[in-house]
C-alpha cells in the first residue's frame, strides 16, 4: 500500500503532482482486498424506419427522459447533456463519439448481480427507445453506414481526438465513430497481483476477441473480417493501443506502466471547463520536461486529475488504471455481456485458476514478442501475429503451435473451475452457466460473426438490413 511519505508528494489542496512517485501512488490507491467485478457495454442506436444513427438532438432528449425516470444527475459540457450519473446504483451512462450509448456498471460481488443490473438498465431504456421508434443493436461495429454518414456528439475532447487520430492511422476515425464494445473490470490487491493479472489479461485478449467477434460487415458489405471493431484498432494509434506485451518484462510493475503512459501524447487539458489541445506534447513533457515549460506557465503544473484523465485516454486491449480493464471484445447480446465478466472473474479471482492461466499466458507470450531472432515460422506463430490476424481468422488463428479455438477451450476450462470455486467461497449460487455461450462457440467452432453470416451472408436491400438489425437487437 502507499506509504505516508509517498502520499505527501501529492499536494492535497492544489492536487498538483510534485514528484513522479506520485504517479505510482495513484495506482496503489486502487489496491483492495475487496475484489469486485464490473462491466461496461456500448450499444449502437438506430432509427427503425431507415436504420440511420440518431443525431445528438434525439440522444439529448433520451438522456433527459432517462434523468426524469431514474432521478439521476445529468452531466453537461457547456449546455449540452453528455451523460447521466446514477449515484444510488453507482451506474453511469455516457455517449461515445457517434452516439454509441455506453452503460458503466457498478463494482459488484458476483456475475449474477451484473446480469441483474443489465436487465434493470435495459428495462428502463427499452420503453424510452420505443417511444421514439429507436432500436439498439448488439453488434461490435456499425454494419451499414458509410464514411461521413454518422453524426458526431458535441464533446470537445472528441473533436481533438478526431483530428489527432486522423494523423496517426488510416482507421482511427472509423474506430471512434463505428465501434461498440463490452468491457470487464477487475480489482488487484497489490502490485504483484496486478502484474499477474495484467499478464493473463494481455496474453488472452486475442482469444477473447475471437470468441466475441461479432462485427462482420463494414459500409454495407460482408468484407471477410469477423471483427471489424478489432480490425479498425489495428491501424488507429499504435502508441496507445494494441497488446502491451511489455507487461511480460521481468521488471514490470507500476513504474513501467507509468513510463509507458508518460511517453504518450496528452490529448488535452481541461481548465475552467475549456478543453485545451495538448496533443503535440507527451505527459512527460507537460509534467517536468523542457518542451512543456510554456504549457506549465500557461495552464499551471500537472494535476493528479490530468493523470487520471490521461489514463482513460490510453487504449490497449488490457488497460491498467485503478482497476484492470479488459477491452478486446465486440459488443453482443445479453448472454455475451454476462459471459465476459464471468470469464474474467473465473480466471483472475481464483488463486489456482489465475496461477494456471498465468502459465498459459507466459507460454503464449514466448518467444520474445519483439520477434527479434525468431525464424519466420515462429514470428508468424507469435502472440503479436495472432493479435493482428484474429479479426479476420477468428478461432482458426494460429498461435504458438495451436489455433485460438484450442487455446479458448483450455482457457474456458480454467475459468469454469475458478468460477465454481469462487462462487463457493462467496456463498452464491454456481455461476458457471454464464460461460455456456462461450463454450458453445468453441464446441461449434464458429464465432458469433460466422453465425450471423450464415443467416445473412450479404444483405443488400434496406429490408435485408432491417432483418440483420432486428436479429441483433436487445
Amino acid at each position: 500500500m502507499a506509504t505516508m511519505a509517498t502520499m505527501t508528494m501529492i499536494d492535497k489542496d492544489s492536487k498538483t503532482i510534485s514528484d513522479r512517485d506520485a504517479l505510482k501512488t495513484w495506482f496503489r490507491q486502487g489496491e483492495t482486498e475487496d475484489c469486485r467485478i464490473g462491466a461496461e457495454h456500448e450499444k449502437v442506436l438506430f432509427h427503425k424506419e431507415d436504420l440511420r444513427a440518431p443525431r445528438y438532438e434525439v440522444i439529448r432528449e433520451l438522456l433527459e427522459d432517462l434523468q426524469r425516470v431514474s432521478g439521476g444527475m445529468l452531466q453537461y459540457e457547456k449546455e449540452c447533456p453528455i451523460g447521466l450519473n446514477l449515484p444510488e446504483t453507482q451506474n453511469a451512462i455516457s455517449i461515445e463519439p457517434a452516439g454509441q450509448f455506453e452503460f458503466a456498471g457498478a463494482p459488484l460481488r458476483s456475475v449474477g448481480e451484473i446480469c441483474s443490473e443489465l436487465k434493470a438498465h435495459l428495462a428502463v431504456l427499452r420503453p424510452l427507445l420505443e417511444e421514439r421508434e429507436l432500436g439498439m443493436c448488439a453488434i461490435g461495429a456499425h454494419p451499414r453506414v458509410r464514411a461521413g454518414e454518422l453524426p458526431w456528439m458535441p464533446k470537445e475532447r472528441y473533436a481533438i481526438m478526431r483530428t489527432y487520430m486522423a494523423r496517426q492511422g488510416k482507421m482511427g476515425v472509423a474506430m471512434m465513430e463505428r465501434t461498440a464494445t463490452v468491457q470487464a473490470n477487475v480489482d488487484f490487491t497489490d502490485e504483484k497481483d496486478m502484474v499477474s493479472k495484467m499478464r493473463v489479461a494481455t496474453a488472452l485478449q486475442p482469444v477473447v476477441t475471437a470468441l466475441f467477434a461479432h462485427s462482420p460487415y463494414a459500409e454495407g458489405k460482408a468484407n471477410g473480417i469477423l471483427s471489424n471493431r478489432a480490425h479498425y484498432w489495428l491501424d488507429s494509434d499504435s502508441q496507445r493501443s494494441g497488446l502491451p506485451l511489455f507487461v511480460f518484462d521481468r521488471a514490470f510493475g507500476y513504474q513501467r506502466w507509468c513510463d509507458y503512459a508518460l511517453s504518450i501524447p496528452l490529448y488535452c487539458l481541461v481548465r475552467d471547463g475549456r478543453y485545451i489541445d495538448t496533443s503535440t506534447f507527451t505527459f512527460a513533457d507537460y509534467l517536468d520536461g523542457a518542451r512543456g515549460e510554456n504549457l506549465r506557465k500557461q495552464h499551471g503544473a500537472a494535476r493528479i486529475e490530468d493523470w487520471a484523465s490521461h489514463m482513460r485516454m490510453i487504449f490497449p486491449d488490457a488497460r491498467l488504471k485503478r482497476v484492470i480493464e479488459m477491452r478486446g471484445a465486440d459488443s453482443g447480446d445479453s448472454a455475451m455481456l454476462c459471459a465476459l465478466p464471468a470469464l474474467w472473474s473465473g480466471l483472475l479471482y481464483d488463486e489456482q485458476a489465475c496461477a494456471q492461466a498465468l502459465l498459459l499466458a507466459e507460454d503464449l507470450a514466448q518467444p520474445d514478442p519483439s520477434g527479434v531472432g525468431l525464424c519466420n515460422q515462429e514470428a508468424e506463430d507469435s502472440l503479436s501475429a495472432a493479435h493482428a490476424k484474429v479479426p479476420r481468422l477468428g478461432l482458426a488463428t494460429p498461435c504458438r503451435g495451436r489455433d485460438v479455438g484450442a487455446i479458448a477451450r483450455e482457457m474456458l476450462g480454467l475459468a469454469r473451475q475458478g468460477l465454481a470455486r469462487r462462487c463457493q467461497g462467496l456463498g452464491v449460487e454456481d455461476e458457471c452457466s454464464f460461460l455456456e455461450p462461450l463454450e458453445n462457440i468453441v464446441e461449434e467452432g464458429r464465432t458469433p460473426a460466422e453465425r450471423l453470416l450464415s443467416l445473412f451472408p450479404q444483405p443488400e436491400r434496406l429490408e435485408d438490413w432491417k432483418a440483420v438489425y432486428d436479429h441483433c437487437s436487445y
